[in-house]
Parts: structure tokens; sequence; C-alpha cells
């Protein structure tokens, strides 16, 4: 059982909310300060923001999917 399955059963047993985080890994951490990837432009910061976004989407799909099994299973085996 991954972390994941952990939070979605703890939040379940106690018929409560599970907020999920995901946070941001930034690529141009010291770029502004030190020019090593030459300038940043909006564009570079978005195209990295976009990429994260996708990122996160996917990880919030799987656990959508995991919480939907369960929900299933759970009215499955009740009846």
């Amino acid at each position: 059982m991954g972390a994941d399955d952990y939070a979605i059963s703890i939040a379940h047993k106690n018929d409560s909310q599970l907020i999920v985080l995901y946070v941001l890994f930034c690529e141009l951490k010291y770029a502004y300060s030190c020019h090593i990837l030459g300038f940043v432009t909006p564009t570079t910061i978005n195209s990295n923001i976009e990429a994260a976004r996708t990122k996160a989407n996917q990880w919030f799909e799987i656990l959508e999917k995991i919480i939907s099994k369960r929900i299933l299973a759970e009215k499955f085996f009740k009846n």
C-alpha cells in the first residue's frame, strides 16, 4: 500500500475529506540571479508551469481512479 492508498483509507474510515497538495518543482530556481540559462522569459516560465500542471494532473487522475475503484468496490460488497 502506497502513501496515496493509505491516505485514502484514513479519510474513508473517518468519513472525512482528503486534501491533496501538489508542490511544483521550479527548474529555474537560480536562473534569475546568475543568468546561467540566459534570459528567463515569460514564455520559459509559462512552459515550465504548463509542464508541471500536466504532471500534477496525471497524478490527480491516478488518485481519482483509486478513489472511484474503492467507491465501486464498497457499493458492490455492501449489496
